[in-house]
């Protein structure tokens, strides 16, 4: 009896008649790719099984390719019985890798998009300015979708000492806020900043600093390119090089001259500063957003009278690109 299968995803593929019923069935089991015509064996069994069926046939740990077809061959030897037999298929462990990504030398984290977001590592489309590297990640964010962001696995993401974090990304749209998350399923704590592009069409780097952060650590990142932006069309942007390092100091960062008061304050706080103000975005220091507020001028009065007591950080995006942090606490 010959069946075919055709692997889900790359993996591997465990194949037994141990379950057969009667027990005395005896069976030979083959697996073979490259179709009939080659039938190039990969795997073959005779009586691998334990007891009660001492003589049925097992494989275990086959590895599979995903899309590639095999062909199962099972010899019922010495009659014409029926019997009962299973194949189970195990996915391949998702690759877990480190900062930085860059997607060159064949790193190719798993990418999972999420709210529509579509994302695939290509060869760069304008390898020049800010990033000449030769392999990318295309993102494209469907039309009306606000908070359709991609998210990978990481491993030893720590920011005890390393607060920073720069991208390359190109936009095809000015002004658009960034935002890079970094999350830890297991302690439940997050954290996330926001960045905002200066430049359209071209490639440029942008930085996150979590130096309000303590000492966490993190097992995932998820990126949304037009975070909480909803566009009428379809938008494509890439990105490139997240790399952890210091925090940019006041020079490379160029600090917008912004005030906050009152600190502590119990139902509003005001912000002014020297530069346009974007949104602000403020957190608590889990990492949460609790609130997103649109400003585009350089002063706003907050509401915080719904907000617990405590400590907040209010992540401050200005319209020139920076962005700045400032803690400050509810009474």
């Amino acid at each position: 009896m010959w069946y075919s299968y055709t692997a889900e995803a790359d993996g591997s593929i465990n194949i037994n008649s141990c379950i057969s019923d009667p027990a005395g069935i005896d069976t030979r089991l083959f697996v073979y790719t490259d179709g009939c015509d080659t039938l190039t064996p990969v795997a073959n069994d005779d009586d691998g099984c334990d007891a009660p069926n001492g003589f049925g046939s097992i494989v275990t740990d086959v590895a599979v390719v995903g899309g590639q077809e095999y062909l199962i061959e099972w010899d019922d030897r010495w009659g014409a019985d029926a019997f009962d037999w299973e194949l189970t298929f195990t996915p391949a462990p998702a690759p877990v890798v480190e900062l930085p990504i860059t997607f060159e030398d064949g790193q190719l984290p798993v990418l999972t998009d999420f709210n529509g977001s579509a994302t695939q590592v290509i060869a760069n489309p304008d390898a020049s300015g800010a990033n000449d590297s030769a392999t990318v990640a295309e993102n494209v964010v469907p039309a009306n979708a606000g908070f359709a962001g991609v998210n990978f696995a990481v491993e030893n993401l720590d920011i005890t000492t390393l607060k920073g974090f720069t991208m390359t990304v190109w936009s095809q749209v000015p002004e658009m806020p960034v935002l890079l998350k970094l999350e830890n399923a297991t302690t439940g704590v997050n954290a996330e900043r926001a960045a905002t592009t200066t430049t359209t069409g071209a490639w440029e780097t942008i930085s996150f600093d979590f130096s309000e952060e303590g000492d966490l650590t993190f097992e995932s990142v998820t990126v949304f390119m037009n975070f909480n932006v909803v566009g009428d069309t379809d938008q494509t942007y890439y990105w490139d090089n997240l790399v952890q390092g210091e925090p940019l100091d006041v020079t490379q960062n160029d600090l917008v001259d912004i005030a906050m008061y009152p600190n502590p304050a119990t139902s509003v706080v005001t912000l002014e500063a020297s530069q346009e103000i974007a949104t602000i975005q403020i957190m608590n220091l889990l990492g949460q957003t609790v609130s997103i507020i649109e400003v585009n001028n350089t002063s706003s009065t907050v509401n915080v009278s719904q907000l617990r007591t405590g400590v907040y950080i209010a992540n401050v995006l200005f319209s020139n690109g920076s962005v700045q942090t400032i803690k400050f606490i509810k009474e």
